[in-house]
């Protein structure tokens, strides 16, 4: 079962926003954030909310809120299932003492350093999946894929190995068009490795998984280490959808220690792989290491990541063995 937090607080008056960072915490894993984050500012600043936490069941949680020289307080977070978040209303306090990092406030609480991660996940979708494509969506097709490996994960690594692996929705979640083009490549994926012997892993679905190839070839050159790529059913050989969407022209190399590529060939079709035929279905045939031809729709990207690739290893399988293996 998923598990997430968030903080929502409400403020005296909008000018205070620009003065306002916070930081998640959490008595087991210790700060959730490398440095201090700005609150997403909504109601035209009546509000500001945090990027959501993935969390294990009853993890103590507390928000950092930093907000004047010298001034912090600390605020419980609830954590919930389902995929909810705390919405409960807290408002910022007009001055306060220095607080430990805890919201039970004890003296002398030892915090935990931060492990080095080992290896990080990019879940990168495609048309319609993060932001509307042709008045459709957002639909987070590539998300179903996500859930489907944090189910795995939990379930099967411990949870020191988990630890090891950033693979959160508000860091590594990303649309097809962000990363496109040197700066969005470098705000978006460089920035957030924490360093270059952090193991890459690349999922990208439809058109997400064109530019998660060419992905793979920038990383790769700026000696970073691609341990994975999967592309789910990608799309992008054709100049119509080129000349109407944030994708590469040119076709990639595909650069990682293993390429999954699936290519649906549905045994139902269904309006998505009419629209992935007009998008130019991507077939590279003998560049990855396994070229599968999936019987799954190009709409249901879980399904055809369980699809089988090698006698009965799905996609997520051999995902998750290469993590067992990284994350010793």
């Amino acid at each position: 079962m998923m598990y997430t937090a968030r903080l929502k607080l409400l403020v005296d008056s909008p000018i205070l926003w620009q003065h306002i960072k916070y930081r998640m915490f959490s008595i087991k894993r210790g700060w959730l954030d490398s440095t201090p984050q700005n609150f997403e500012v909504k109601n035209k600043g009546v509000y500001g909310i945090t990027k959501i936490y993935d969390c294990y069941k009853d993890e103590q949680l507390s928000c950092e809120v930093s907000y004047a020289p010298n001034k912090k307080v600390y605020l419980k977070i609830i954590a919930l299932n389902n995929g909810t978040f705390d919405q409960s209303t807290q408002k910022l306090p007009s001055s306060t003492a220095l607080q430990n990092p805890d919201f039970s406030n004890q003296k002398g609480v030892k915090i935990p350093p931060k492990p080095i991660p080992k290896a990080m996940i990019f879940f990168i979708g495609g048309a319609g999946d993060k932001r509307p494509y042709a008045l459709v969506g957002p639909n987070e097709n590539v998300m179903y894929v996500r859930k489907d490996y944090l189910k795995r994960k939990v379930k099967e690594l411990s949870v020191e190995q988990q630890q090891f692996i950033i693979d959160d929705r508000a860091t590594t979640y990303l649309g097809y068009y962000e990363v496109f083009k040197e700066h969005n490549v470098k705000k978006n994926v460089i920035d957030k490795i924490p360093n270059k012997n952090v193991l890459i892993y690349l999922i990208g679905h439809s058109l997400g998984g064109w530019n998660a190839t060419h992905l793979s070839d920038i990383l790769t050159k700026k000696g970073y280490h691609v341990k994975m790529l999967i592309t789910l059913d990608p799309v992008g050989t054709l100049y119509n959808v080129k000349a109407i969407s944030d994708i590469y022209w040119d076709y990639p190399k595909g650069s990682a220690d293993i390429w999954i590529n699936f290519y649906c060939d549905a045994k139902d079709w269904n309006f998505s792989d009419i629209v992935a035929d007009l998008g130019g279905q991507w077939n590279p045939e003998d560049k990855p290491t396994y070229n599968v031809y999936s019987k799954a729709s190009h709409v249901d990207a879980e399904l055809i990541c369980e699809s089988k690739v090698v006698g009965n290893k799905t996609g997520l399988d051999l995902l998750m063995d290469s993590l067992k293996e990284s994350v010793k």
